[in-house]
């Protein structure tokens, strides 16, 4: 990227792929595989797949300032793939850049906050999205209220990916229903 807004970008193309590697948001979305089959893993993604840890590509907050939307997407790959819970010096860091929120389109929240929902982990995930402030972030009306919220969400039907559709109004009533 040659220049960002946050979420928008001027890039450059390149024929490096580690170049190109550095620029991506997560070790696991780093790795490439050539037309022979060959794996390029330069920053350690297949370690962190078998791990079961999400960890962004060099520094987190320069990934999130490159671009919001990275803040939630650590979220729903943290839901899919993580296994072991992120480090709190990285939740600091995401907790730090919540005002980037703002930057984002509402369809783009949308978008990331429905494969939360629809995905595996979701009591535990949003549990984090609470303790980051990233539920409050995103959906002011639960200012205060995750937990009770949370509580409700237990009750749904308890298969490991759902319907978003039933799950957000659940989440969002919280104790008021």
């Amino acid at each position: 990227d040659e220049r960002t807004d946050g979420r928008h970008a001027e890039v450059v193309w390149t024929e490096d792929w580690r170049e190109d590697a550095a620029r991506r948001d997560f070790t696991i979305n780093a790795m490439s595989c050539d037309a022979d089959g060959a794996v390029h893993d330069y920053f350690g993604g297949a370690d962190d797949l078998r791990a079961g840890r999400v960890r962004f590509v060099g520094d987190a907050r320069t990934r999130i300032e490159e671009d919001a939307l990275r803040l939630l997407r650590f979220f729903r790959f943290q839901a899919r793939y993580g296994r072991v819970p992120p480090e709190p010096a990285l939740l600091a860091t995401i907790s730090g850049c919540l005002g980037m929120i703002d930057r984002l389109s509402a369809e783009r929240i949308w978008s990331e906050l429905r494969r939360i929902l629809a995905g595996p982990a979701l009591i535990p995930t949003l549990a984090l999205m609470g303790r980051a402030g990233m539920l409050a972030a995103c959906l002011p009306a639960l200012s205060g209220r995750e937990t009770a919220a949370l509580s409700l969400l237990r009750c749904l039907p308890a298969e490991e990916t759902g319907d978003p559709l039933p799950r957000l109004p659940a989440l969002i009533a919280g104790p008021g229903l």
